[in-house]
């Protein structure tokens, strides 16, 4: 009897640790018109980038979640004033093992675009979202198509500062 209750509970448990990690990829879409700030350092084996986002912009209220599966929901309200927010992302490819990808418009599910991050009214949750995806990809988008509809693609960890700083 203990015997099956203990197979059961481990049945359990790799059943709900499997559903729970849901491999999330999140695309952040660069254009022209972003305003981002990217400073880069170079050498024979080691590449950083870090990208600034300034978020300060009067428009509407746009919230972003996850669903179970994984999806990114993406939901609209009210206008607001939004001043003095700042994201950063930072690129880092040491020995080649992160290397800018090639990836397809139909792969672009759960993406954000520049414009739509300045409307973030509930900045709390745009960087508890951030904070809790482990793939965050900053994708130069429609203005930097490579071929048939393929974009240049870096992974990037979200670095969390404060506002202002």
């Amino acid at each position: 009897m203990k015997k099956s209750f203990l197979i059961f509970k481990l049945f359990s448990f790799i059943l709900f640790d499997t559903y729970c990690q849901v491999d999330t990829k999140i695309y952040i879409i660069l254009d022209s018109t972003s305003k981002v700030e990217i400073i880069e350092s170079r050498n024979d084996s080691l590449t950083i980038e870090l990208y600034r986002f300034n978020l300060e912009d009067n428009i509407k209220d746009l919230h972003f979640s996850l669903d179970p599966d994984g999806v990114l929901k993406k939901h609209i309200s009210t206008v607001g004033t939004i001043n003095n927010r700042k994201l950063e992302f930072r690129y880092k490819n040491l020995n080649k093992l992160n290397k800018p990808i090639l990836i397809g418009d139909l792969e672009l599910k759960n993406s954000i675009t520049y414009e739509e991050l300045k409307r973030i009214k509930d900045f709390d949750s745009l960087i508890e979202l951030f904070n809790n995806v482990d793939n965050i990809y900053i994708v130069f988008g429609e203005d930097y198509v490579y071929k048939d509809y393929y974009y240049i693609a870096k992974k990037v960890s979200f670095e969390d500062i404060k506002s202002g700083l």
